[in-house]
């Protein structure tokens, strides 16, 4: 079989050089060990080097300021839906009845403030979270960033692997568990592949307005402006056999959608451009 091509929205494609380096040390890590790290304690210093490794190259990379701590938690960015109320009740002015505000802008902001409600939402932005299956690696895990001055205030029924306090006092080991031109090469992927779809002469249809469009998740129609399903259907087909997965739209909106993380690298998404205008060039009348 030949090489696939992933453009799914998560888990999204990891990088081969990462892969490759996983599978070359997956019986002895690092090359040093003698076991794999699926067989490491956690509370080893060789997996407290992975840990403390991967939160210096975040604090460096995403210019982290020393006053907000870096926690590797589970339960990916959902689990943060009931984190981050459970965790900052504590700032409501209203100590018995919680409250605060959360700007819903589309399906998981809607999601977090169903989740929030249970406890409470907020009004400040001292937490940002990411779940690690987009662009950081494999599904399960998140990467919270929380102001130290929010840490500790949890309701008291929070459970631990939720707790700011007790990753934090565990240094994210609770229990066993360049950015600058990567940007500039997203810029380049969704140019190439948003100027193909506007140029389709409505072929490619994505009925987001401009000023608010991704680069990362890149949703259109085939046919029409909300699509022609024997179209899509035979899209997608097609796209399978010529090695891309991942391309079905999300079930809310149907349609075709292309995840271009950081790991799609510019050649891979010059492909699936190819095979739209190829695609379209084959329908046209």
């Amino acid at each position: 079989m030949g090489k696939t091509f992933n453009f799914g929205a998560g888990p999204a494609k990891i990088p081969e050089a990462v892969m490759e380096k996983a599978q070359k040390e997956f019986l002895n890590y690092n090359g040093t060990t003698g076991i794999s790290v699926l067989e490491m304690s956690h509370r080893s210093s060789d997996f407290g080097n992975i840990v403390n490794s991967t939160k210096k190259l975040l604090r460096e990379e995403m210019q982290i300021p020393d006053n907000y701590e870096i926690l590797l938690l589970h339960g990916g960015g959902t689990g943060q839906f009931a984190g981050i109320p459970l965790n900052l009740r504590a700032f409501s002015k209203n100590a018995e009845s919680p409250t605060a505000d959360y700007a819903i802008t589309g399906s998981w902001s809607s999601n977090a403030a169903k989740e929030a409600e249970k406890y409470l939402t907020v009004k400040k932005h001292g937490v940002v979270f990411a779940g690690t299956q987009k662009n950081l690696g494999a599904a399960g895990l998140t990467i919270a960033i929380v102001r130290e001055d929010l840490i500790g205030k949890q309701h008291p029924f929070t459970p631990a692997i939720l707790s700011y306090e007790e990753m934090h006092k565990n240094n994210s080991l609770y229990n066993t568990p360049s950015v600058k031109r990567l940007e500039e090469i997203n810029a380049q992927k969704s140019q190439l592949l948003y100027e193909t779809i506007d140029n389709s002469g409505n072929f490619f249809v994505n009925n987001i307005h401009k000023d608010f469009r991704s680069r990362m998740n890149i949703p259109f129609h085939v046919g029409s402006v909300e699509g022609k399903p024997e179209l899509e259907a035979e899209f997608l087909k097609k796209a399978t056999a010529a090695g891309m997965i991942g391309l079905k739209g999300h079930r809310s909106v149907g349609g075709i959608r292309a995840s271009i993380y950081n790991s799609v690298t510019l050649e891979e998404t010059q492909k699936l451009v190819d095979f739209m205008k190829f695609f379209q060039s084959s329908h046209s009348d």
